[in-house]
């Protein structure tokens, strides 16, 4: 079974992809793009505690949005 990844677009939903069985990957329309998904937070990141400046793994990796 092919499971779709999809967004909503004006009360439509758009197919933008499909996830693997287990969830781990995405892999676009077209086969360009592979996105895997992983749980490798800590659990201080799953209970929404803030982390410690300077202890950020992403730290330092481009523009905060």
């Amino acid at each position: 079974m092919d499971l779709k990844v999809g967004i909503l677009r004006d009360e439509e939903i758009e197919t933008i992809g499909w996830i693997s069985q287990d969830y781990s990957m995405i892999r676009s329309s077209m086969g360009s793009v592979w996105i895997r998904l992983c749980d490798d937070m800590t659990a201080e990141e799953l209970a929404g505690v803030p982390p410690s400046p300077g202890t950020s793994p992403d730290e330092g990796l481009g523009p905060e949005v």
